[in-house]
Formats: C-alpha cells, structure tokens, sequence
C-alpha cells in the first residue's frame, strides 16, 4: 500500500494558503483586492493538510520572480516581507509538530533561468533566521530580469524538491510556493515554450504526476500590462485550467497533485496571509476576517461560535502599532489575555506567539464534544480600556481524518468490500453529527456509492472486471461537512491510497504492481524490472500484449522493449522480466502509460489480462560542451565590447589637435647645468614673436605631424586600458630631450611629451661628443585663440621655464645620449664599427641663426650691460616697432633684468612634467 495521499497533501495544504489569501485581502484591501479558491484550489489546499498530518516531511521551495517589473508592482518589497511571515510559520508549524514533521525550505529566483539563493535548510530557529536575512538583504535588489519563463520556475524548483526528497527516508510532501508578477514572457517566440509547459506529459503534467503542488501567487497590481487572458494561463499552469486556457491534462488525474491559484492586488497584505498559512496547511477553513472596531465587531468584541465535531481554531490579530491588548474568552465567561505561551481554556488548550504587533492563538480540543461548545468572543482594547483599532482571522478546525479499508483486498474478477471511516480527536464521527457531511470515494475514476454501517463506518464495494484490470488500484476519499447548529462550512479533507489488486492463486504475481523507471537523462534511455513470482504447484506464464506509452512531445516516439515478450517462471521461483525505454529525443516532462501483460495460469488454457502502470520523467540535460562554449563567448563577448570601446577611445583621443592658428616656434639656444641661454647675435631676449611659423595644417587631429624639426606623433598602448603616449623625435634623427617624464631615452631617439602641446617643450640638440656644449633649437606649439595672443602665450612659456629646475638632469640625459651613440658608431673592439641605430647629423628644417636685429627695444644699450651667458626671459616690449629699422623707443623695464636659476636658489632638479 502506498500512500500517495502525504504528497497530494502538500498541494491543499498550499492550496488553503491560497484561499487565507483570498480571505486575508478581502478584508484588509476590500472586495477586489484578492479572487476566491476555485473548487480546484479547494480541493489542492485539502491534499496539502492530509499530506503534512501523515508525512515525515515537508518540502516546500519559494520561488520569486526576479523581473524588472516589480519595481513598479512591489515598488516598496511587501512580497519580502510576506515571504518572511511565511518563513516564520513554516517555522512554527515545525515546531509545534514536536518531532512528528519536518519542515524545510529553500529559496530560488526566476526570470530567464533558475537561480538558488539558499540551499535546503530545517527550519528550527537558526535556520530561518539565516533564511529571513537572506531574503531582506537580496530580494530588494532582485528586480533587473529580463523576461518571465515559467519553464524556469517549475524545472528549477522541481529539480531541487526531487533531488532533496532522495535525499531523505519517510515520505515527503513537496510544494511549490511561486511568486510571480508578470505573464509568461520568453526569448523568441512564446508558442513552443507554452508547447513545452502545458502540451500533455509535458513540464506541467510531469510536476503534478510527482506529486508537487504548486502554489501560483499572483502580485498583479492594477494597472496592469498583464491582460485577462494572461492571468487565466497563470491559472490553468497552477490547477490545469482557467476561463478559456488548459495547461496539461484535463482534469487532473485523482492521483496526481493539483495546484492553486491566488491573485492578490496589495502585496502588503501579504504578512497577515502567510501568518494563515499553517491554518491551512494544519487542515483549517477561514471563517470571517473582520476589522475592530466595526459593525462586525462592536465595541472592540468579535462573537463566534464553536459547535461539537470541531477539533480547534485559531485566531489571528493584527496590531498595526502593536499596541492592542487582546483577549479570548469562552463559554464560562472567563477572559484569558493573549500572551506569549501556553494556557488552558475550557475543553482544551491555548498556545499562543506574538511578533512585532501579529498574534497567533491556537486552540486545540481535547474532545469532539465538551466543555468548549457554546459562544467565544475576541476582545481588543488599548492601554486606557478603548477598543483598540486591529484585523481579526478566524479559522476553524474540523479536524477530520478520513481512512481507506479493503479488509479482504482487492480481488480481479470479484467483488470486494471497502470502507470509510472519519474521526476526530481520535472519535469516530457519523454524519448525523453534522448538518451537513457528505464523503465522495472513487477506484481509479469510478465513483463508489458509500452507506453509514455500524458505528458510523461508511461501507462500499469494488468490483474489477476478469480482463484488462490493474495491478494496483488507487482509491481516494473526499469529505466535506458544515456543522450544527451555527452552520460553521468546514474545510474538506482528502485521504488517498494506492491498493494493490490480487489475482486467484494459481496464477503468477507481478511486483512491483508498476514499471517505475528511473528518470531519463540520456539517449539511451533507462531500464526497469517487474518480477514474477511463480505459484506453489505449477510453471506460468506472463507474456507482453501491448500497451501504450505517452511522454513530452518534444521526445517524439517511445520506445519501450522487454528483453523477451514471454517470460516461464517455475513453481515456488521468482524471475525478473527487464524492460527499457528509449526516448527518440531528450525533452523535460512526465512520461506515463500502461502494459497489457497476459498471465497463463497452472491450467494451460486458463489465461488472464492486466494493466501495469509505466511511470518516468525525463530531463533534457545541459550539453555541457555548448554550454561551456557559450560561456566562454559570453565571457569573451564582455571582455572584448569594454576593451574595443577603450581602444576606440585611446583611437580618439591620442591625437593632436590643430587649428589655422597653431604656430611652431624653434629658438636658438645653448644649454647648461642652470638652464638654457638664447644664442641671437646682439640680443639675450629668449622668445621673440617673429619665433612663431604657422604649422600650416589647418584645422584637424592629426595622430602625427611634423613642425620646426620635430617628429610628434602618438603610440596606442597594446593593452587598451592603458593611456595613449605622445612622444617626439628629431626628424634628421639628432637627440632630442624634453621636459616631460624621464626627458628621453637612452639613446635620445626619442623624447616623450602631452597631447596637449601648449603644456611641454622639445629640445633638438646638434651633434657633439658626450663633454662638448650642448647647442640645438628650443622647440614648442602653440595656439593663438581669443585671450590668449602671442604675447599670452611668450609670458606663459618664459614663466614655466623660470619654473622649471631640471636643466642638470637634461643635460646629463644629453651626455648620456652622445655616449651611448659614440659607443654604437665605434663598434666592439677589433671589429668593423656597426651603423649606428640613428645617425647624428644636421638638423633638419631648424631655421637658421637670425641675424641680429638693427634695433629693438629688447636690445638696446642697457641690455648690452648684461654680459653673456645670461639670458633674459622677459616678454619684449609689446611697442616695440618690427624689425627693419624703425626707432627704437624707451628700453623696457625688465631688460637689465637676468634671469637665472642657481644652484643656491633651488634645490635639486626633479623631472617635472608640464
């Protein structure tokens, strides 16, 4: 006997939460707030109560849409703190089964694909803390997906309870509670992935047929993009059916899970839903849902009514400030305070948890029918004795457990007697109880009519045919009642069994009474054995007639071979008869079907057909080499976009930027330790304005150019995070040094600079051995724009090399340069001396030394007081007339003025940059 009634469970447990849902929001957000439980979602909440009151334990995997839509439908994070509470009483359920149930969880996201945030965990204290931290710290960040792929969802989740669930020993109720706020959205088109989901055997199906419930929580909030349609598919994926959509097959098979579906506009409500759900999951019904004070709770005091046949309730109060003080108080009048703990109240007891302004009462009858029949009040009052503003839940335990019976089995080929009995608090109870209590059986598909029997035992008969019945016969029981005399409507309860049918003796046993195959995961498919065992007094036989096979359509045709159609088996022996199924493609889904197998009893001609069940699931693996190859492109393709965008960018911007008004100035000059010294015949002015030459170029970005003999040209890095490099070399290949970075290279090839060439200076040198004068041309670029004419620009160029205190360091850079070329012209000794790397010559295109001047203001007879190499740097006399011989006026006042900088007055040169 199987008892796939524990798994069925899990979904009405789920389902119930579904209508505490509805409930919930009806009251707190108004009539439209939330939709009701469909008889499906009623029907799936009742498999999940019977399933937590009889398993070992308790599976349930969150599953939040990720989408980027709920930054506008949960714009501030209700949904985490709904899932907290839910938390909170999956924890408490946990612990107020005291050992007998074990509850876990874990959490995944969805959008494109499945991610697990949190791994399977009991969910004792620490747990759940652990759990909560986690969902407050993440989910709020968790909203930038892309699409809603409801294939994610299901596979991941199922993935993760069926792995789980073999994991463990005892039976396992598996849920899924999934929240969603959007419509089935996928890459490409939407028709093969909804092919996929609900085609029959497909992802929906194979979730239900193992035994998965799943708990659709729908975050619609209006205004919505997600039409009416939309909203019905999201139905039919959780219970198989919605207005004018169906996703699987319809209806669900008795024997398989079924889902819920619930709607809910205000996700802020969710706190007062979820701290419902282990009502419901414990086989509870909401009665009302009020707000205190109102017409329905006067005064602060809700009225309800307890009536035998009812095994408990519990009520559930909201304190928005967590201010209210409530208490309960029973037929005897007496009023007990709703404090934290445990208490006894007439005809049972109280227990009682408090958080943050939500209490929890639970009251649990030791009897179906004492002390606590009669009225019950809840009263809430604030500090001064004032009817407290608060919501109030109520929900109702029947109580009820419904056990299936086939005293002398299940015979082929006869009649066979069942039975039904429902108790309560351990009491076995008659209809006459109630007001109403109807309990509906079937076998298989086939209703069977019931009778009240001796003792309020409802009686039934089964009959299977001789031909083409099942080895194994699942019976399943529904029950619903209302008591009296309040008329309380009570939630129903499911039992279900699988029984195994039983042929006369003399013919051979089949075991197990299913073909139960591995899942599939190859192309090769898998492989299951049924065994035969043989009669005491004769050899049988057993041989395949047929039988139909159905999985995904995607897998196209099944497969499913014996290793012989005709299998002898020896009396008192036992034989294995081997069968394999081989898929024609890998698909996800459910695969499911029978085997018409003829058994040939210990009378040769006495033969006789049955149906053995063929169950499997299959699972399109991740081809990994793809797999890994795309993440490598994906991984390449985010490495290769930034680095291209930088390369692009070092293209752009390592360039020199040139108008019709950049001018080249290149300037005589001599170098020494303490600076440079103009080398004009009859004149110690450094930088004149006939010094300038248009560059001619006109208005570009050049990467290169060349101007007053002088290479400048840029250098991409060949890693593109690093910066493009501007450097300048002397195009007759002379030493070239500059004041920027190390000034040059060893060789003085070439001399770094900026792209910015108002900001640096080149210095070309001529040829000279390592100890000879330095001698060469002072070279630099300017613009003219407005504001800044040339003489702007002689001022600012004097001032920076005033500043500059690097003079002994360059020229050592120079001396070290000739060496260095002194030494590659001469060779290795005893051999013919090599070509040098970069032969020093002429400069080329350094204008000549000017003559000197007939006159200026700048050289004048006070300058002549100033006796070589002292050089004056200061801007010449803007009056002073062009050259050609025109009078000289005043002399200028910064003419006798030397500038020069000294060892005494600086310290040591650093290289400097401009």
């Amino acid at each position: 006997m199987r008892g796939t009634g524990r798994l069925a469970g899990v979904a009405i447990g789920l389902c119930l939460f579904g209508a505490t849902l509805a409930a919930t929001l009806a009251g707190v957000a108004g009539p439209a707030a939330a939709e009701d439980l469909s008889p499906t979602g009623d029907r799936a909440m009742a498999q999940i109560a019977g399933c937590a009151a009889s398993a070992d334990h308790l599976l349930v995997s969150i599953v939040v849409d990720e989408s980027g839509s709920l930054r506008e439908t949960d714009p501030t994070d209700q949904r985490v703190n709904g899932i907290n509470s839910a938390i909170d009483v999956l924890a408490d359920l946990r612990a107020g089964a005291n050992g007998k149930l074990d509850v876990e969880a874990n959490l995944g996201l969805f959008a494109e694909g499945y991610t697990p945030l949190v791994s399977w965990q009991g969910l004792d204290a620490l747990h759940a803390a652990h759990l909560k931290a986690v969902s407050s710290a993440e989910l709020p960040n968790r909203n930038r997906g892309d699409y809603t792929d409801y294939r994610a969802a299901l596979t991941g989740a199922r993935s993760t309870l069926d792995t789980r669930e073999s994991q463990l020993t005892g039976a396992s109720c598996k849920v899924i509670l999934w929240f969603t706020d959007g419509a089935l959205d996928v890459r490409g088109d939407e028709g093969p992935a909804l092919a996929e989901l609900c085609a029959a055997n497909g992802i929906a199906d194979g979730v239900r047929a193992a035994h998965i419930s799943v708990i659709a929580l729908a975050l619609f909030h209006e205004p919505s993009s997600v039409t009416a349609a939309q909203r019905e598919r999201l139905r039919s994926v959780a219970e198989g059916s919605g207005a004018g959509a169906t996703c699987g097959r319809t209806p669900v098979r008795s024997d398989a899970a079924v889902g819920a579906y619930l709607r809910a506009d205000n996700a802020s409500a969710l706190r007062r839903v979820f701290a419902g759900v282990g009502a419901l999951i414990g086989g509870g019904s909401q009665s009302w849902s009020v707000q205190c004070p109102s017409n329905k709770c006067v005064n602060g005091v809700a009225k309800f009514a307890v009536d035998r046949g009812i095994a408990g309730f519990q009520i559930i109060v909201d304190s928005a400030d967590d201010t209210a003080r409530i208490a309960i108080s029973g037929p005897d009048g007496r009023a007990i305070p709703l404090a934290a703990g445990t208490s006894a109240v007439p005809g049972g007891t109280l227990k009682v948890s408090a958080r943050a302004g939500l209490t929890t009462a639970t009251v649990a009858f030791a009897k179906a029918d004492g002390a606590q029949v009669g009225p019950w009040t809840v009263t809430s009052r604030d500090k001064a004795g004032k009817p407290s503003p608060v919501a109030v839940d109520l929900y109702y335990f029947w109580g009820a457990r419904l056990a299936i019976a086939a005293p002398t089995g299940v015979l082929i080929g006869e009649t066979s007697p069942v039975t039904v009995t429902a108790t309560v608090a351990g009491l076995t109870v008659s209809p006459d109880w109630y007001q109403a209590m109807d309990v509906q059986l079937r076998a298989g598909t086939a209703k069977v009519p019931l009778a009240v029997g001796d003792g309020g035992v409802l009686d039934g008969v089964v009959t299977l045919p001789r031909d083409g019945a099942p080895t194994e016969l699942t019976m399943s029981a529904t029950a619903t009642a209302t008591s009296t005399p309040s008329g309380i409507p009570l939630a129903p309860v499911l039992a279900s069994v699988v029984l195994p049918t039983r042929l006369p003796p003399t013919y051979p046993t089949l075991t197990p009474t299913a073909l139960v195959l591995p899942r599939i995961t190859t192309a090769d498919g898998a492989s299951g054995v049924l065994r035969l065992h043989g009669t005491a007094r004769g050899t049988t036989t057993a041989c395949l007639a047929g039988g139909d096979v159905f999985g995904p359509k995607q897998a196209g045709h099944l497969e499913l071979a014996p290793d012989a159609t005709c299998v002898k088996v020896a009396k008192g022996r036992v034989q294995d008869w081997t069968f394999t199924l081989t898929p024609k493609a890998l698909a996800d889904g459910q695969i499911s079907g029978h085997l018409k197998v003829v058994l040939t009893g210990e009378t040769a001609g006495d033969k006789v057909s049955v149906r053995v069940p063929v169950t499997s699931s299959m699972t399109r693996p991740v081809d990994e080499p793809l797999r890994w190859a795309l993440v490598a492109a994906f991984v390449a393709l985010a490495l290769i976009v930034p680095l291209a965008l930088l390369f692009i960018g070092n293209w752009w911007i390592g360039r020199f930027r040139l108008t019709e008004l950049t001018r080249v100035a290149s300037i005589p000059v001599t170098l020494t330790a303490a600076g440079i010294e103009s080398r004009r015949s009859g004149s110690s002015v450094l930088i004149e304005p006939d010094d300038f030459q248009p560059v001619g170029l006109g208005t570009v970005r050049r990467r290169a150019f060349s101007a007053g003999g002088v290479r400048f040209a840029h250098s991409l890095p060949l890693w593109p995070l690093g910066e493009p490099t501007a450097h300048a070399t002397a195009e007759g290949g002379g030493v070239v040094v500059s004041g920027t970075g190390q000034y040059t290279g060893a060789r003085g090839v070439r001399a770094p600079v900026l792209t910015a060439l108002e900001q640096c200076w080149v210095l070309l040198v001529e040829p000279g051995d390592a100890g000879s004068e330095v001698r060469g041309h002072l070279v630099f670029v300017n613009d003219e724009r407005p504001g800044l004419g040339l003489r702007e620009i002689i001022e600012s160029r004097a001032e920076k090399l005033l500043r500059f205190t690097g003079w002994e360091a360059v020229r050592a850079k120079v001396a070290t340069a000739r060496a260095e070329r002194t030494a590659a012209e001469a060779g290795p000794r005893g051999l013919v001396p090599s070509k040098p790397e970069s032969a020093p010559g002429p400069v080329a295109r350094v204008p000549a030394e000017k003559p000197p001047p007939p006159s200026s203001l700048l050289d004048d007879a006070a300058a002549a007081h100033v006796a070589p190499p002292r050089t004056d740097w200061s801007l010449p006399n803007p009056e002073a007339p062009p050259r050609g011989g025109r009078p000289t006026g005043p002399p200028s006042p910064n003419v006798n003025k030397p500038i020069r900088a000294s060892d005494d007055e600086l310290p040591p040169p650093p290289p400097l940059t401009f």
